[in-house]
C-alpha cells in the first residue's frame, strides 16, 4: 500500500486494506482490554476485630468471608492474616470455599484445604498468613470464606482479634 498523496483520490484496494488493518487492530485491542479491563489488583477485603472463639471446634466454623462481584474466567488471589491461641497442640484443618450470594456457609465449594497446629499451649501463635488462589467462581456476587474444624487434640483455641491486632481477608483479581 502506498503513502497518500494530498490531491490525490484513494484506489479502492488501498482504501479496503487500511480499513482491515484497522479492524484487525481493533480486534486485536478488544482481546487485550477483555484480558484486563477488570480491576485487577485488590477488589474487596473484610476486617476482624473480635475472636472466634475460644472453642473446640469439632465441627467446620467460619472465621472469617468476604463478598465481592466476580467476573467469568478470572482467577482470584485470597489472603488471610489470623493467628490463635490454643490450651494444647491441637491440629486443625483449614478449608477455604465459595458460595454465590451474600452468605457461604460449610458446603460451599472448596478451593482450599491446609493442616495447622495451635502452636505451644496457652501463647500467641505468630500470625498465619494463607494465599490461595481461586478459579472458576460464578459471575456476580460471590462470598469466600475460609472455616476451621479441630482434626486432632482435645483443648480449646481462640482464633483471636482485636482493633488493635484485627485479622483480615483480602481478594485480588489476578487476570485471565
Amino acid at each position: 500500500m502506498a503513502d497518500a498523496v494530498a490531491g490525490n483520490v484513494a484506489l479502492s484496494a488501498e482504501y479496503n486494506k487500511a480499513l482491515a488493518n484497522i479492524r484487525d487492530l481493533d480486534a486485536r485491542l478488544q482481546v487485550l482490554e477483555g484480558a484486563t479491563s477488570s480491576s485487577l489488583g485488590r477488589i474487596a477485603g473484610s476486617r476482624r476485630t473480635t475472636g472466634v472463639g475460644p472453642s473446640a471446634f469439632t465441627t467446620e466454623t467460619l472465621l472469617q468471608a468476604v463478598t465481592f462481584n466476580a467476573q467469568n474466567g478470572r482467577r482470584y488471589r485470597v489472603t488471610m492474616d489470623y493467628q490463635n491461641v490454643g490450651s494444647d497442640t491441637s491440629y486443625f484443618g483449614v478449608w477455604g470455599r465459595y458460595a454465590a450470594g451474600a452468605t457461604v456457609t460449610n458446603t460451599g465449594t472448596q478451593f482450599y484445604y491446609r493442616d495447622t497446629s495451635a502452636g505451644s499451649p496457652g501463647n500467641w501463635e505468630g500470625p498465619k498468613v494463607i494465599t490461595a488462589e481461586a478459579t472458576g467462581l460464578p459471575a456476580g456476587q460471590v462470598t469466600i470464606g475460609f472455616f476451621v474444624r479441630r482434626t486432632g487434640g482435645s483443648g480449646t483455641t481462640d482464633f483471636r482479634a482485636d482493633t488493635g491486632q484485627p485479622a483480615f481477608v483480602w481478594v485480588d483479581d489476578v487476570g485471565t
